[in-house]
């Protein structure tokens, strides 16, 4: 149908839009150096399916967070509700909800489509999901921690839910994936990506949380409001919340409540945020995560010393980043 053929040239548009596409890079060049290649077809297709994973939770999530920019243009859910004569916006959701499963369902496609062996390609995809149903637990978890049950929510929980929703479909996922596409040893795959993959994530994260509130609205291509609004509940308000005073306390709880925050509250978030230190905590916290990763990359057997280097290089940069 009309809509249908609409949804299809949709994921197309959203899939080439300007980003980072740090996940299907790492994949890809994961692969090639674990084969000793440049620039395979296998690579190049594992990576575009690692970045069809990353657009199916970015589509959903915009939805979940009623997000209206990504990437610097209208959300998915934002375009279906301008563009096509639904009957509702909710109309516009649940069809924006449906190509991104359109999406994930592409990139099985295409994983159980690279020419390797049937074996490699099954643990790689069995992988893959499992990482993706992780982050989805993640992804529930952080759709329960509202600022309104902000004392029920302890630091370790705090924790597991930025490892879940982060680090395993950023870091984790692509490389796993990867090695064994290359026919590496599960079980060390498994284990280096793991202990490499969720400080890197967790690094990865909270410099997203501080872009969110403090970034360039031009570089980062989504408005400063949208955690306001959603009421995100990050790492620098969880510390801020621990020693604010009661005003502070009260302004926090009350803004990030808001659905219709404006610049001026948020203005104010952003004071709490530094006169607390919470601020500075979190990049503390993100640097120690960046140390842990760093020492990692340079101690695991399932890559070489190029790689290694490369793996340094990139939780560094996930932490100094503007974008």
């Amino acid at each position: 149908s009309e809509v249908s053929e609409k949804c299809l040239d949709q994921i197309l548009e959203y899939s080439t839009r300007p980003s980072k596409r740090i996940r299907g890079s790492l994949c890809a060049y994961i692969y090639d150096s674990s084969v000793s290649a440049h620039f395979t077809q296998e690579g190049l297709k594992a990576g575009a399916v690692i970045e069809l994973m990353q657009n199916y939770l970015l589509i959903v999530d915009d939805v979940m967070d009623q997000s209206v920019i990504r990437r610097g243009l209208s959300t998915v859910h934002e375009l279906y509700a301008t563009d096509m004569s639904l009957g509702s916006r909710r109309d516009a959701e649940m069809i924006a909800l449906l190509t991104g499963l359109l999406v994930q369902h592409i990139a099985v496609i295409t994983m159980h489509d690279i020419d390797l062996p049937a074996e490699n390609v099954l643990r790689a995809s069995q992988v893959m999901q499992r990482h993706i149903a992780i982050t989805e637990l993640g992804q529930i978890d952080d759709m329960k921690m509202s600022i309104k049950n902000y004392k029920d929510i302890s630091d370790n929980d705090l924790l597991r839910k930025y490892e879940q929703k982060s680090s395993y479909y950023s870091f984790v996922n692509p490389i796993e994936s990867a090695l064994l596409l290359a026919d590496r040893d599960p079980s060390l795959a498994m284990k280096d990506s793991e202990k490499y993959g969720i400080p890197a994530g967790v690094a990865f994260q909270l410099r997203d949380d501080w872009l969110g509130i403090f970034g360039d609205v031009q570089k980062t291509g989504k408005s400063n409001l949208d955690d306001i609004r959603e009421g995100k509940y990050t790492y620098m308000v969880h510390e801020a919340l621990k020693v604010a005073s009661d005003d502070q306390r009260e302004k926090i709880v009350s803004i990030l409540s808001n659905d219709r925050a404006d610049k001026q509250d948020l203005e104010e978030i952003k004071a709490i945020l530094i006169d607390t230190h919470a601020e500075k905590e979190a990049m503390n916290f993100a640097d120690n995560c960046v140390a842990k990763a760093s020492s990692v990359a340079s101690s695991a057997h399932s890559w070489g010393a190029q790689v290694k280097s490369v793996l340094q290089d990139m939780v560094k940069f996930s932490v100094e980043r503007d974008k």
